[in-house]
């Protein structure tokens, strides 16, 4: 049976929020997520301080990292190494692919990317349950 997808986001300065609601899926902050959660989720978090994890996003991860297909973090290239190094971290920590690191809100060409892997992983599922006859 098909799950829907829901796209999460951490959003504290509204980037990651405006980034997730350009994917064109149903869109839910972090801190909304309650008790089990019968759905794909795709996670749209930020890099905080000098390449940290934001809390709200442990926290949501410690809860529902076996639901999430995958994550895009925004970061600012200013930051050189530390650009969006929340997202290296969350793959090595949770085991959740990386899908794109963006500059701050990021550019169309990001939404594009992000919307075009979300859409292969989508069919990809689609394939696997008729497979399993699911």
């Amino acid at each position: 049976m098909k799950r829907p997808l829901i796209i999460a986001y951490d959003s504290r300065t509204g980037n990651t929020e405006w980034f997730a609601k350009q994917l064109g899926f149903p869109t839910m902050p972090v801190t909304s997520f309650e008790g089990e959660v019968n759905a794909d989720i795709f996670l749209v978090t930020h890099t905080f301080g000098k390449g940290n994890v934001p809390e709200n996003t442990h926290a949501f991860l410690n809860r529902y990292a076996g639901n999430t297909i995958g994550t895009c973090v925004s970061g600012d290239t200013r930051w050189g190494a530390l650009f969006a190094l929340a997202g290296d971290k969350i793959r090595l920590e949770y085991e959740i692919p990386l899908i794109r690191k963006i500059d701050i809100r990021g550019y169309p060409e990001d939404v594009r990317s992000v919307k075009e892997w979300i859409q292969t992983w989508l069919k990809m599922q689609d394939i696997e349950n008729k497979e399993w006859g699911r």
